[in-house]
């Protein structure tokens, strides 16, 4: 559809506009002319059409409203006013720009204390998880008890704790 507008209708188009302009006295470009819209005949290029609108809006060039509206949607409030990136400013104003806070980090004990507390815990984890009897679901759905099972700490059960910890 776009290259039958570009190539065939496109130039039937430019010579209607130009018969318009010299119907009603309009000077021409760039003053006063006459401009036909196609935007109708590309409704079924809708994809097309929702990723253009979407780099207009991403890229200030339309307000949000502008593109909603251009699709028949209704207004969204603070929908106005064009918007960018907050990353793409002119280089000579990046200095001036003050840095984002950065989050206060609370005081930590000494690492090889708090470690060889953690080493333990995990220890104490295991072997209670080793020593107790591991629940099976028969096939009826009910539960019975099996065998203890043998638990390896890996990186998805490192960080368990036993329940009365």
């Amino acid at each position: 559809m776009s290259f039958w507008l570009s190539t065939g209708l496109g130039f039937c188009l430019n010579h209607v506009e130009q018969s318009f302009d010299r119907l009603f006295g309009l000077e021409g470009e760039p003053q006063e002319y006459c401009e036909l819209d196609t935007g109708g005949l590309l409704r079924s290029a809708q994809k097309d059409r929702i990723e253009a609108l979407a780099r207009a809006v991403q890229g200030g060039i339309m307000a949000p409203n502008e593109a909603r509206n251009m699709e028949g949607f209704d207004n969204v409030p603070y929908g106005d006013e064009p918007r960018t990136q907050a990353q793409v400013i002119p280089l000579s104003a990046a200095g001036s720009i003050p840095s984002a806070p950065t989050p206060a980090v609370p005081p930590s004990a000494p690492a090889a204390k708090n470690y060889q507390a953690a080493v333990q815990l995990d220890v104490e984890a295991l072997t209670a998880r080793a020593k107790r009897p591991e629940r099976v679901t028969a096939f009826d759905g009910a539960a019975e008890l099996g065998e203890p099972r043998v638990v390896r700490k890996t990186r998805e059960n490192a960080l368990q704790r036993p329940a009365g910890r």
